[in-house]
């Protein structure tokens, strides 16, 4: 008989600092005032750049001349980059280029070797971007990466074997959210084209003939704002039902939600306030809106028409002379609107555009959700706690 199967013991993994493993450089920037130096055939790569992760292609090019006489290096395919300084979100950003070039001073250069996987080691650096950045020297938006600290970056080292594995689980899901990202750019595009010739009266849908007018939004809609609402007001609601739109955009503009509504029924709202100022919304339901939102409400053309049209005449009414831009009410009022006479047509063309908002809004939905998978595999890949051997 048989006994029972004993499964092997999984080895371990070690932990190498960077410094142990290879080598770690930084690079340069040619003088710009010399113009021998620029415009060559040997890329050159700026810390900005850093942002397209995987990196197939750069905008600087230096000569021969610029590549001898400064202290950049040309470097070879599949090193990972670091940001070693920048006041914005660059320092600490990790990439992987896939073609030789140059870096200016800010990136450092962690050139590959045969003893690890070059994939493996960008996304375990990528996945540590706070922890860099904590390590930084420095006060504030001055502080800065050096290639010390790099080189004693201590990094999880199994064998290539199961590196190998983890690179290729990782770099699938990349591509996979790549393909929907380029899609996804592809649809804003072609939504973009139609906006144009549909809320132009360029292009007609099928059965519509009639006349299109000149109006002004103050002609066509009643104009109000919301009120003043705070976190504590928020926090202190009990049944949290109905929706808060403030001056933000992302999270459709959703500050909170309160017990009570101000609005019911279908509006266009917009940012009165700050850099997204003129972005409209349509909006239908019970909800609220904040003092640095402005609400519209139609006497009898369709809300989400309108809404569309705002997103292309909204924005050249925004004044932008003050730190602050701002689009009040009484210059809301005054927007030149060119409309169908026709509420049909009106909805039509909304009904059009809304259904390519709502394709395009389904794939970055899909987008997000496999970014939301590719964190939690690397947090249990890059740690060991799940295991590919």
């Amino acid at each position: 008989m048989k006994g029972p199967r004993i499964k092997a013991k999984v080895a371990p993994w070690e932990t190498k600092r960077i410094g142990d493993f290879t080598t770690v450089i930084s690079g340069g920037t040619p003088s710009t005032r010399n113009a021998h130096y620029w415009g060559g055939d040997i890329r050159w790569m700026s810390s900005g750049e850093l942002n397209l992760k995987r990196v197939y292609e750069v905008v600087g090019r230096i000569t021969d001349a610029g590549l001898k006489n400064s202290s950049t290096r040309l470097v070879p395919r599949k090193c990972v980059l670091i940001g070693l300084a920048g006041q914005g979100k660059t320092r600490g950003t990790a990439a992987i280029n896939y073609v030789d070039l140059c870096t200016n001073q800010s990136i450092a250069s962690i050139i590959p070797n045969d003893t690890f996987i070059p994939e493996y080691l960008y996304f375990n650096v990528d996945s540590r971007y706070n922890e860099l950045r904590g390590l930084s020297t420095g006060d504030g938006g001055r502080g800065g990466l050096n290639l010390s600290i790099i080189k004693n970056f201590i990094i999880p080292f199994p064998d290539k074997k199961e590196q190998a594995a983890i690179a290729i689980v990782l770099s699938d899901i990349d591509a996979l959210m790549g393909s929907l990202e380029r899609l996804v750019i592809k649809k804003r595009g072609i939504m973009q084209g139609t906006m144009q010739l549909l809320l132009t009266g360029e292009t007609r849908l099928p059965g519509f003939t009639g006349l299109w007018n000149e109006k002004q939004l103050g002609e066509i809609s009643y104009i109000g704002r919301g009120r003043v609402i705070n976190h504590k007001e928020i926090d202190a609601s009990i049944n949290q039902q109905y929706p808060v739109y403030s001056s933000q955009t992302s999270n459709d503009g959703i500050m909170g939600y309160l017990d009570s509504y101000m609005f019911d029924g279908e509006y266009v709202t917009w940012t009165t306030d700050g850099e997204k100022a003129g972005t409209p919304f349509y909006r239908s339901g019970r909800f609220n809106c904040t003092n640095v939102c402005g609400t519209i409400k139609l006497k009898n053309d369709n809300p989400q028409f309108i809404a569309y049209l705002l997103k292309r005449e909204m924005p050249k009414y925004v004044s932008r002379n003050l730190a602050n831009p701002k689009l009040m009410n009484d210059i809301a009022k005054k927007i030149e609107l060119r409309i169908p006479s026709s509420k049909e047509e009106q909805i039509a063309i909304a009904k059009v555009l809304g259904d390519m908002d709502s394709e395009i809004n389904q794939l970055e939905r899909k987008r997000n959700k496999y970014k939301m998978i590719k964190q939690g595999m690397m947090q249990q890949l890059l740690t060991g706690k799940i295991r590919l051997i």
